[in-house]
Order: structure tokens, then C-alpha cells, then sequence
């Protein structure tokens, strides 16, 4: 009874989106959990998996949780059409789309029913992207399939978040805590800002680097060759969907600022960032000096390659962002008058544009 009210709740914290094939979607993902979830924990000794629990919210990121004697995995298709718009988006340039949708899920989530709501009477079409190639059967198998590599890396990172519990943290941990010092950048950035940091941020971002490796591993042992996604298509994929879960962050974070949220913040959260993908990068490196050597120049490339794009990507939607924000603070009074309106009202509209139950 205790489990049932707790996971009630917290689905509605997440707040669920609507869709009409909801079984459907149960089957496909009880199919990822055990492909995915329990054959990495498997692979680990670990045979008693947490019971899974697949949902369709607003929140997107997966989650693993404990209540009582009993452990619980959440795996949310809302991630999976998230990181498919924005792999879309590199075929098509929608990214002030997605970054507007995303804001206002955000504000939505973060209780700013004002800001929520003149931006849905404000933003007429906001998923007009969703036409042309963007249902063809071509289209979604292709964006389908390498969407699926990095949604198995998101999985799987969470479920080594469980296992995570069960280690020798110290041990394990010994080469993460060193690729500052094996790195320029990130050495450069570390040094910058080690009076900043702290011991519980330190160990928060191991355990991060911990469940990117242990997800990259679990992916690359059991890739099997194919035309559609070759084995360089992962390398990139990975470090890809790193960029678009920080963007979701970040853009989640800014809704929760009225101001302009604090240089030092952010700086922060880049040197983790590009410590996670130092740290992605060593170990790709590695598992292809043992099993695909002729592969490794060809990581360095893509990596060099994605240093770059990420750049470009996170300076457009910060541009992006920061343009929405001096907008919506030149439209203060507008926005004043309608928070006078009835909560009810301004809900009732929020959930129709944004799909939501």
C-alpha cells in the first residue's frame, strides 16, 4: 500500500503526457527492460532487479528508487521522442522549436504556471516541425534506430546507478578520479575551479563517470555489426546524447532562475560535463586497442569533430534562451495580467497544448 500511494505520487510529479497506445508501449518496454536492464545486472550478479515501472512524463529521465525492502526502475518514453527531435533536428533545423517546447514543459514542471501559460497563448504551432519526412517509414527507422542506441545508453547508465550501491566505490572509481590529470582541458578547467567544488560533488560526478563507462561497455560487447549503424555511428551517438541530456538540464535549470542564473554555476556544470566526455572518451579508447584497433583514429576524429559541434549547439541554444527570457521580461505586464486568471483556466489550457492527462 505504501509503494502504490509513494509511486502515485511521484507520477504525478513527473506529470504524465497522454498517448493512445499505451499498451503497446508497456510491451515494447518490458522487451528493452530485459534486454537492457536485467541482462547488464545479470552480467553483474546480480539477480534480484528492481521491479520496473514504464511511463510517458513531462520529467523524461529515467530513475531508480527504493522504498521499504523494495527497489523500483522507472524508464520513460518521453526521453526516447526527446532524443529523437533533437537527432531530427541535425537533419532539420528546428532547435528554437525544441527549445521552446522544452522551456515551457520545464516552467510547467517547475510550478511557473504563469510563465507556462503566456507562453502557450504566445506559441501557436509550437510541433508544427512534425511534417513533411518527419513520419515517413524511412525517417523513423532511421532516427528510430540510433535513437535506440542512446536511449539503451540512458538505461543502462541507471541501472549502474543500482548496481553502483553494491561496489567497492574507492576501487572502482581509482582511474575516473586521475582523467583530470591525463586530459589538458579538463586538467586546465580543474584547476580553475577546485576551490569551487566540493567532496559530494566530487563523488556525485565518479559515480556519473562510473555509469557512463559501464553503459558504454555493456553497449560495445554486445554491438553486432550492421549496415544501418556501423560501429563509428555509436562513438558519435554516445557522446551526442551526453550534449542533449545537458541541454535538457540546462534548459530546466533556467526556468528556475528569474535572473540571470550565475556564471559560476555553469562553468561548473561544462567542466563536469567535459569531464564525463574525457572520461567516455578513455573508455571507448580502451575496449578499441583491445578489440578494434584500426577504429582508434577514427575515434579521435569524431571526437575532435563532436568538441566542436557542441560548442556550436549549446552557444545556439543558450542564444536561444537567454533571447526567450529578455522577452518575456519585456512582456512583465502582459504576463501580470494574465496571472489573474483562474488556476483552473490556466491549467486547463497548459495540459490541452502540452498533451497532458
Amino acid at each position: 500500500m505504501q509503494d502504490g500511494v509513494y509511486i502515485e505520487y511521484l507520477m504525478e510529479q513527473r506529470i504524465m503526457r497522454r498517448t493512445n497506445i499505451m499498451d503497446e508501449l508497456h510491451k515494447i518496454y518490458a522487451g528493452k527492460y530485459e534486454r537492457w536492464i536485467r541482462q547488464y545486472l545479470i552480467s553483474k550478479q546480480i539477480l534480484e532487479a528492481p521491479l520496473f515501472i514504464f511511463c510517458n512524463t513531462l520529467y523524461k529521465l529515467p530513475d531508480t528508487f527504493r522504498i521499504c525492502n523494495n527497489s523500483f526502475f522507472i524508464g520513460d518514453y518521453q526521453l526516447y521522442k526527446y532524443l529523437y527531435d533533437w537527432n531530427y533536428e541535425e537533419h532539420q533545423d528546428i532547435l528554437v522549436e525544441l527549445c521552446l517546447k522544452q522551456y515551457i514543459e520545464s516552467c510547467y514542471l517547475n510550478d511557473k504556471l504563469d510563465e507556462a501559460y503566456w507562453l502557450c497563448l504566445t506559441c501557436d504551432g509550437l510541433e508544427n516541425y512534425k511534417s513533411g519526412d518527419y513520419f515517413e517509414d524511412k525517417a523513423i527507422y532511421y532516427y528510430g534506430e540510433r535513437t535506440g542506441i542512446q536511449e539503451e545508453f540512458t538505461l543502462v547508465h541507471e541501472a549502474s546507478h543500482y548496481e553502483y550501491r553494491f561496489i567497492d566505490k574507492e576501487k572502482e572509481t581509482k582511474d575516473i578520479r586521475e582523467i583530470y590529470r591525463l586530459v589538458p582541458r579538463v586538467r586546465k578547467m580543474s584547476e580553475k575551479l577546485a576551490r569551487e567544488k566540493n567532496n559530494d560533488s566530487d563523488k556525485r560526478l565518479f559515480e556519473e563517470c562510473y555509469c557512463d563507462a559501464e553503459s558504454i561497455k555493456f553497449i560495445l560487447d554486445n554491438y553486432i555489426p550492421n549496415e544501418n549503424i556501423k560501429i563509428q555511428d555509436i562513438f558519435f551517438l554516445l557522446f551526442r546524447t551526453l550534449l542533449y541530456i545537458y541541454i535538457l538540464m540546462y534548459i530546466h535549470s533556467m526556468t528556475l532562475e528569474k535572473d540571470e542564473t550565475p556564471r559560476k554555476y555553469y562553468d561548473y556544470q561544462l567542466w563536469e560535463l567535459t569531464y564525463r566526455m574525457a572520461n567516455m572518451y578513455t573508455v571507448i579508447y580502451e575496449w578499441l586497442l583491445a578489440n578494434m584497433p584500426e577504429q582508434v583514429n577514427v575515434l579521435k576524429k569524431i571526437y575532435s569533430d563532436y568538441i566542436e559541434t557542441f560548442k556550436n549547439k549549446m552557444k545556439k541554444v543558450r542564444e536561444v534562451i537567454e533571447k526567450l527570457k529578455d522577452i518575456m521580461q519585456q512582456n512583465d505586464d502582459n504576463m501580470r495580467k494574465l496571472s489573474k486568471r483562474s488556476e483552473n483556466e490556466k491549467k486547463q489550457l497548459i495540459k490541452e497544448y502540452l498533451k497532458l492527462c
